[in-house]
């Protein structure tokens, strides 16, 4: 590992926080436009570090990329509060995406109708044992990217429609990794299950 790439994925870390707080009202635009300069002219991870230490669990957040560990091991509490059991994404008719630094429910409903929906795993995290997505698809395009080493179990019932699972195959998961079932129904669509 060369020397700049824990600087690079702080830095990616940095503006993915940055971003995060701002779609959800918690910094200004012009604070975040100060902010994102900063972090792309930073030469350390101390200059990074202190343009999120202000913010809830920024410096959890960005400490797990100096140690390396996957998003999948930490606790979902340090980074943005407590899961929740279950919770609804719903899609009518408009593209939706989930991503960067989210906390993922035990219990995932995802419901897209003639839309487009992204939900986005590499930084999220994922509570310990099983984690089930249930899917209800129509007239849709459904994107779960997951990252490394978490195993995946597909059980997505097809009609007139391609389910496409580029994990199926992959024996390459760690076995203390969280398990992502998935599992629902898709009728007319195309749902792509990949690893990062």
């Amino acid at each position: 590992m060369t020397t700049t790439q824990p600087l690079d994925a702080a830095r990616t870390r940095v503006v993915d926080l940055l971003s995060s707080y701002f779609a959800h009202d918690g910094i200004v635009v012009e604070e975040l436009d100060r902010r994102l300069d900063a972090a792309y002219k930073a030469t350390s991870i101390l200059e990074l570090e202190a343009l999120v230490r202000d913010l809830p669990h920024g410096p959890a957040a960005l400490a797990r990329v100096s140690m390396e560990v996957p998003a999948w091991r930490e606790e979902a509490s340090v980074q943005l509060g407590h899961a929740e059991e279950s919770e609804r994404l719903l899609a009518i008719m408009s593209e939706t995406r989930r991503r960067g630094l989210w906390v993922v429910p035990k219990q995932l409903d995802v419901v897209s109708v003639m839309a487009e929906t992204e939900l986005d795993l590499r930084q999220a995290s994922l509570a310990p044992g099983l984690t089930e997505i249930s899917l209800s698809g129509l007239m849709t395009k459904v994107t779960i990217i997951v990252p490394a080493g978490v195993r995946v179990l597909n059980r997505t019932l097809a009609i007139m429609s391609a389910v496409r699972d580029h994990t199926a195959n992959d024996t390459a998961y760690d076995p203390m990794a969280p398990v992502l079932r998935i599992e629902g129904w898709a009728v007319m669509a195309e749902v792509v299950i990949r690893k990062a």
